[in-house]
């Protein structure tokens, strides 16, 4: 327990530094000796904890119930327990490592690099002079296109495919099944379509539109050191230039990035977003689940979209929409109170409107 109190930052061991925990574990499962207790809140506190002797304790919660210190034969104070995660999960990590090498089904094309202690899993395909950097994981399954690189320390789990050209830095991770550098979803008509007048806002769509012919993806994709990349989630490459998602930002499960986006550093995109294409998503920008982002916007630096709401317009730089259409979210939250109140400012409305025709009807007749 001393070992992990040290790696906390700002944590403080109290009890036994010589108890051995041998798994950290939910606090309802948490029965036997050699478990660790990770305690946050009085709510996840069970009535049996077993023969349970070690636990990570929030500070905040030590405070009001100083009975645990005594509980337990040793515990970890911290300021913040999800923060303590970080490091902890780290020592606990469940993750296989995989030993270096190329399985005989891999096929790797004339001209592909492959750095030293790589490992390349089954039925892998690497294009021909795509370039794999030192102590990259490469998961059965996975497709790296012509030409594309992958930087140093990488891990690119089962089905993930990288489309040729596309640039991965270094201690990317990308989870199953993502697919970057497919095509966008760019198609045009040869005269004004039903998307074209809505956007001026025409009440009709105005009868049928000519086909709709494809418009080629020349651009590519590339995906700066430390992001990582959920399971399913799309990023499509641009019809010209580059998309780009900057280093250290953080992309949920089933999220569609839409062709010609830049997305900013150290940001977080939840499940379930749609980002339309051409789109400048600032630095710490943070996009809740289900947030729908039109094309052509910008949202500034450190600002914060909440779930379900959809931004048509600018965001700016610090700001906390929310809503459909985003707006701030105090000017949201007031304006969804007042539609609360329809019913009952109709029923005042209506008793105004009797009470004055009542006023009309005594007033005397005009004479003249």
């Amino acid at each position: 327990m001393a070992s992990l109190a040290r790696d906390v930052s700002g944590a403080e061991l109290v009890g036994d530094g010589d108890a051995v925990v041998r798994r950290m574990v939910h606090p309802s499962e948490a029965s036997r000796e050699g478990d660790l207790a990770f305690l946050m809140a009085a709510g996840a506190i069970p009535r049996d904890l077993g023969d349970c002797r070690c636990a990570i304790v929030a500070r905040e919660l030590a405070a009001d119930r100083p009975e645990l210190l005594d509980r337990f034969a040793a515990c970890v104070l911290v300021d913040r327990p999800r923060h303590a995660l970080v490091v902890l999960s780290r020592v606990f990590a469940r993750r296989r490592q995989t030993p270096a090498g190329i399985h005989p089904s891999a096929v790797v094309e004339e001209g592909a690099e492959i750095g030293g202690g790589c490992s390349v899993g089954a039925h892998v395909w690497i294009g021909g002079g795509a370039r794999i950097g030192a102590g990259s994981e490469i998961s059965h399954g996975v497709t790296v296109g012509a030409g594309a690189v992958i930087g140093r320390g990488c891990r690119l789990h089962p089905g993930v495919f990288i489309g040729d050209g596309v640039e991965v830095g270094d201690r990317v991770i990308i989870h199953p099944n993502a697919v970057i550098g497919g095509d966008g979803f760019a198609f045009d008509t040869a005269t004004a379509n039903s998307a074209e007048g809505a956007r001026r806002g025409n009440a009709s769509s105005g009868g049928a539109n000519d086909p709709f012919e494809r418009i080629e993806s020349l651009g590519t994709v590339r995906l700066e050191d430390d992001v990582e990349i959920g399971a399913c989630t799309t990023i499509d490459r641009s019809t010209l230039g580059t998309t780009v998602v900057r280093e250290g930002t953080k992309i949920d499960n089933l999220v569609q990035i839409g062709h010609g986006n830049t997305v900013g550093s150290h940001g977080m995109i939840c499940s379930q977003v749609g980002i339309a294409g051409s789109c400048e998503i600032g630095d710490r920008v943070i996009l809740a689940g289900k947030v729908g982002v039109s094309d052509h916007r910008k949202i500034g630096d450190d600002a914060v979209v909440m779930a379900k709401s959809g931004v048509t317009k600018d965001v700016p730089p610090g700001a906390v929409y929310y809503g459909m259409p985003a707006s701030p979210v105090k000017r949201t939250l007031r304006n969804y109170s007042l539609i609360n109140r329809i019913g009952e400012m109709r029923k005042q409305i209506r008793a105004l409107e009797e009470a004055v025709r009542g006023i009309s009807s005594s007033l005397p007749g005009d004479d003249r």
